[in-house]
Formats: structure tokens, sequence, C-alpha cells
């Protein structure tokens, strides 16, 4: 009886270490977000996009979108989506990009 009692707690104690934690990881999205929106106002943001812009793209081209996206994320504080997003948008235009060469020649 002991034994289901201790179990019963226990799965209850990681629940709610569970709910905290997810609770911590919004609260620190939302001040991600924030801060994200505060650099974009100042500058910053563009600033630190620029310095990277060329490593991205080279990753990009070079099949390496994960580690692209893991770059974007570490040196903007992006969530995975927007990462993602912008890896694409880069992808896609390295396609359009070789699609205008091919076509111009």
């Amino acid at each position: 009886m002991e034994g289901i009692v201790f179990v019963i707690v226990f799965v209850g104690a990681v629940l709610a270490m569970l709910v905290t934690l997810n609770q911590l990881s919004q609260r620190m999205d939302d001040a991600n977000r924030q801060l994200r929106q505060i650099s974009q106002h100042l500058g910053v943001h563009d600033a630190a996009l620029e310095q990277i812009e060329e490593e991205l793209k080279d990753l990009v081209e070079q099949g390496e979108r994960i580690e692209a996206i893991k770059l974007y994320r570490a040196k903007t504080g992006a969530g995975l989506k927007e990462a993602y997003e912008h890896i694409e948008v880069l992808r896609q235009g390295d396609k359009d990009a070789d699609l205008s060469n091919q076509s111009g020649t």
C-alpha cells in the first residue's frame, strides 16, 4: 500500500515539474520574442543578421540546412519555425538564382 502511495506522489511531483518547465519555456519564448522585437526596432537584429547571412547562404548551398538553422537560431534567438522559414527563403532564393542563371546562358 505504501508503495502505491509513493508512486502516486512521485508521479504527481513529476507532473508538477513538467507543468512548471512548460510554463518557464513559454515565458522564455515570450521574452525572446519581445527581445527580437526590441532589437528589430533598434536595428540591432538586422546588423547581427547581415553578419551571418553569407555564412547561412554558404551552408544552404552546401546542403547543410540543419546547420544553417542551428546557426540562425544561435545568433538571433529565433524559434525553430522562424529559423526554418528563413533558411527556406534563402534556399528558394538560391533555386531562383540557379534558374535565372540557366535560362540566361
